[in-house]
């Protein structure tokens, strides 16, 4: 502590850009965070020392490029409770870093970016206790904001961190663990990337705008949805989820997109199950979104929901899902189409492996293997919709409860070429109106789909 005392006996306080001490132990440097901030310049370096700092401390505008830079996060410590009332720190300024501090207890944010700054880096600090909305937070209009290495526990009503309109934020590398929601984002070209995400009541990760990155985050023990995602173009991939809520992505103005290389599994030993129902639940107002080599295991209801139009959906396996008879289909498909289906499996579900409820649905060369109903249903839940134009080729059910693919009496003008039924109660049923079925080999047929779910 006296080392960075001595170190400091060269800064002028007042200063130009440069670096100026901050030490509870006193001159020559200030004693507060707030009296090296209002010495500072633009551009210089505020060192704080170890300790415990109760302030609310502001960064006025005209700081731009200013640094805070803190011991340690363990050591250097803004404790913004009694007899204060506001935030840990508030960033008025531009370009302003802050690295290596503490923040815990108050009553309002740990940190708060004003909406009028941009660029402010938010690096390798700690929150814990803060009793206010959230941990961090980003007013909206700020824009360029890094939280990085960062973390968050207990801290924040509302969210660990969140971000109310900041377009071109990274949010990466961060752990966040016991709040309400993890990461709640809104804004353009956002990136939450590494970030791990444990032990919360409501979503995990929730991103608004459009050509949000979302890649490679660690997510469990969340109650409800694990990630949410929403708007144009979206890119979710190589995300990792453990007894969470399920991946919910709406592609809006869609025209790309992908939920590409997830995986969402239950972990051993913990209560908390999918609370959504549906592992991977996608949807898209118009044709681009891809949903490719995802993994879902253990899912309540279906592993993979797709609704909307235009998704194409790719080599992605469902497993082991279902809560009950009946309940948890492999991929139900739904919406007005076209969507794609492509060499996805679906195995040990106890419901259908693909439930298609839509219309012009293609599925090519997907399997069904062990399915509790039916390998291939097509049926609309809906007593008022009749689905039409259905095309199922080269797909392939074995082991099925029921029927290895039924058509219900809701579907009109499907058709059926070369798929195969292997040891299930019967290959195909077929209720349908214009059904049309050509070189398939199925064993057993039966004109009526007695049993379907």
């Amino acid at each position: 502590m006296r080392a960075l005392a001595l170190a400091c006996l060269a800064s002028a306080v007042p200063a130009a850009a440069g670096t100026i001490c901050v030490d509870p132990a006193g001159p020559p440097c200030h004693t507060t965070i707030q009296a090296g901030v209002n010495a500072a310049q633009p551009g210089s370096t505020v060192s704080i020392a170890q300790g415990i700092y109760f302030e609310n401390v502001t960064v006025p505008p005209g700081r731009d490029g200013l640094r805070l830079v803190g011991a340690s996060r363990m050591t250097t410590v803004i404790d913004a409770d009694a007899p204060n009332t506001g935030s840990g720190l508030r960033i008025e300024s531009s370009g302003v870093g802050v690295t290596s501090i503490g923040f815990r207890n108050g009553q309002q944010y740990g940190v708060v970016v004003a909406g009028g700054a941009h660029g402010v880096r938010l690096e390798d600090l700690r929150f814990i206790g803060v009793r206010g909305p959230a941990a961090v937070r980003a007013e909206q209009g700020a824009s360029g904001l890094r939280v990085a290495s960062n973390v968050i526990r207990a801290a924040g009503r509302a969210a660990g961190i969140l971000l109310e309109g900041n377009d071109g934020a990274f949010v990466g590398a961060n752990q966040v663990e016991q709040v309400e929601s993890g990461i709640r984002a809104r804004g353009s070209r956002l990136v939450v990337e590494a970030n791990r995400v444990s032990a919360i009541a409501d979503t995990g990760i929730w991103i608004e705008g459009a050509d949000a990155l979302v890649a490679g985050n660690e997510v469990e023990r969340v109650f409800k949805f694990g990630i949410a995602v929403t708007g144009s173009n979206p890119v979710v991939r190589d995300n990792r989820l453990a007894n969470a809520g399920g991946i919910a992505v709406a592609c809006t103005r869609c025209s790309g997109g992908e939920v590409r290389s997830n995986r969402n599994s239950p972990a051993t030993g913990f209560t908390f199950s999918l609370g959504s129902g549906h592992g991977v639940d996608v949807t898209a107002d118009a044709p681009g979104l891809v949903v490719q080599e995802n993994e879902v295991s253990a899912a309540a209801a279906a592993a993979f929901r797709i609704g909307g139009t235009g998704v194409r959906a790719v080599g992605n396996l469902a497993q082991d899902t279902g809560a009950g008879p009946g309940l948890g289909y492999g991929f139900l498909v739904h919406g007005s189409g076209p969507h794609a289906l492509e060499k996805n499996r679906a195995i040990n579900t106890s419901g259908a492996g693909f439930v298609i409820a839509g219309d012009e649905a293609t599925l090519d060369s997907n399997l069904s293997q062990d399915a509790g109903g039916s390998g291939f249903l097509l049926l609309d839940p809906n007593p008022n919709n009749v689905n039409e134009r259905n095309v199922l080729r080269n797909n392939e059910a074995r082991g099925s409860n029921l029927a290895g693919f039924a058509v219900s009496p809701a579907s009109k003008e499907t058709t059926l070429v070369g798929n195969r039924g292997e040891g299930n109660r019967y290959d195909f049923c077929d209720d349908g109106k214009g059904t049309v079925a050509t070189g398939n080999q199925f064993g057993s047929t039966s004109t009526t789909c007695d049993v379907l779910e």
